[in-house]
């Protein structure tokens, strides 16, 4: 029996979860695989090896107890770091682009900021224009007021007769309830 190891020992040694070698024994094709003694769950440590590859380990052949140089920590620091310098290159682009991006909405900006103040002096003369002509129609139809407010005058003169019968200077009224 000193080819089966434990689930935990099995864990360990491959990296994966107990739980993942526990699902292993329960499989079909590795019951052959598995014992059981006095409820412990053992599995053969070769039948893991070729379903899971062990970690890099070295084995105390006096004591048979199995000790753990764990590379995979070196190997998982050097692919975070690489995965630390991808994602800082990753950033740097976006901050490229962003920059760009920010470039190009500041140009359009300082675009629609000319073209605004342009609409905004013509419609100013335009408005400067109305208003002058405004104003000259003004004076143009007071004079022609203050004109026609004499022809008036002399024209309703003109037209009363001079001798006017009191009669007619009554009222409406006064004429019909005498």
């Amino acid at each position: 029996m000193s080819d089966f190891i434990s689930l935990a020992e099995a864990a360990s040694r491959t990296g994966k979860s107990e739980m993942t070698i526990r699902r292993l024994t329960k499989k079909d094709g590795s019951k052959r695989h598995v014992s059981r003694i006095n409820g412990v769950i053992l599995i053969r440590a070769e039948f893991v090896n070729s379903i899971y590859p062990f970690l890099d380990n070295h084995v105390n052949i006096d004591n048979k107890n199995v000790s753990y140089v764990n590379k995979s920590v070196s190997v998982h620091q050097v692919e975070s770091e690489d995965l630390q310098n991808n994602r800082i290159v990753i950033l740097e682009m976006k901050v490229e682009g962003q920059a760009a991006l920010l470039e190009s909405k500041q140009h359009y900006i300082t675009l629609l900021e000319k073209q605004f103040q342009e609409y905004k002096d013509e419609k100013q003369k335009e408005l400067d224009r109305l208003h002058e002509r405004w104003s000259q129609e003004q004076e143009i139809f007071k004079r022609d007021q203050h004109l026609n407010a004499g022809k008036y005058m002399i024209q309703k003169n003109q037209e009363l007769p001079e001798s006017i019968d009191n009669e007619e200077k009554k009222s409406l009224w006064k004429r019909i309830f005498k």
